[in-house]
């Protein structure tokens, strides 16, 4: 293990991901296979979580220095300390930094935050987090329930999750989930950018979520000063026209009857006709798709 760039992430019991060259890292598959052990190449490349990218540091302290801190209004747990967050901002930006280069200790962190007394956890986003806090908590009491599900709609899964909760002694609010009753919002929501899949509530949950103004994007905060958003903004609006225009070409299309008429008299435009000399009758024609036909007799 020495060899490669080290853990970067400390899942679950039975699942870590070390970080490295790629001949360090060959080199360590061939061993744990040889050991028995199950595993596999991932199939990209990242330094983060790891010393390696310690070089790189400068641009992320400049980023983060211009960030607004906000007090948390519910308490935040890091995956770096497997602990709260602090709540001072330069302790919050010394942190970030160091979520960069240190691993992430996930099992360590749902094992702390079991002894502080959480038993529910909700996985909000797509993904499998879930059967990593099974693999660490095993048969200790909780509950692991994701808030999205490709087995029902969006919001049957919220109120199956709510269900849950309230099972567990919690006090979900269920006028939230309903379409008669609107949800009171008590302050402004909080943007959260987890660079996830979209998850779709379904035509049941229209008129619960207030329609997004889709004339102006995110991005647009941003490419006053970062000439690569607007480069992606526009490239991600062409992309969006292109692809509404190719799905309204292949939408099916009503058919639309045809009518055929054949007259015997007039000669046929895609054919030419042999006439004997002698009999004054036409004889086999060829048409252009390489078929013979036969004529009616001619008049000449």
């Amino acid at each position: 293990m020495a060899r490669c760039g080290g853990v970067t992430h400390e899942n679950s019991p039975n699942q870590t991901i070390v970080c490295g060259p790629a001949g360090a890292i060959a080199e360590v598959v061939a061993d744990f296979r040889a050991r028995r052990v199950i595993c596999q190449v991932l199939p990209f490349r990242s330094g983060f979580h790891t010393p390696m990218l310690a070089p790189y540091l400068d641009q992320f302290r400049g980023f983060v220095q211009d960030m607004v801190i906000h007090p948390p209004a519910v308490p935040v747990w890091s995956a770096t300390t497997a602990s709260v967050f602090p709540v001072g901002a330069r302790e919050v930006r010394e942190l970030y930094v160091r979520h960069l280069v240190e691993p992430v200790r996930f099992r360590s962190l749902i094992r702390n935050m079991y002894a502080a007394g959480f038993r529910v956890f909700v996985q909000i986003g797509p993904g499998q987090l879930g059967s990593l806090i099974d693999d660490t908590l095993g048969d200790d009491d909780h509950l692991t329930v994701p808030a999205n599900s490709s087995q029902r709609s969006g919001l049957d899964q919220l109120r199956r999750v709510a269900a849950a909760v309230w099972v567990e002694g919690g006090s979900p609010d269920f006028g939230a989930l309903s379409t008669i009753v609107p949800p009171v919002r008590t302050r402004s929501p909080i943007k959260l950018n987890l660079s996830g899949g979209s998850v779709s509530l379904g035509a049941a949950a229209r008129g619960l979520v207030p329609s997004r103004d889709t004339t102006r994007s995110t991005l647009d905060d941003y490419t006053a000063d970062f000439p690569l958003a607007a480069e992606l903004d526009a490239m991600l609006r062409e992309t969006e026209r292109t692809a509404v225009a190719v799905l309204r070409a292949a939408s099916p299309r009503p058919a639309v009857p045809r009518t055929l008429r054949v007259s015997t008299e007039k000669p046929c435009p895609i054919c030419w006709t042999t006439v004997s000399p002698s009999s004054g009758r036409a004889g086999r024609t060829r048409s252009t798709g390489g078929r013979w036909c036969r004529r009616p007799r001619s008049s000449g």
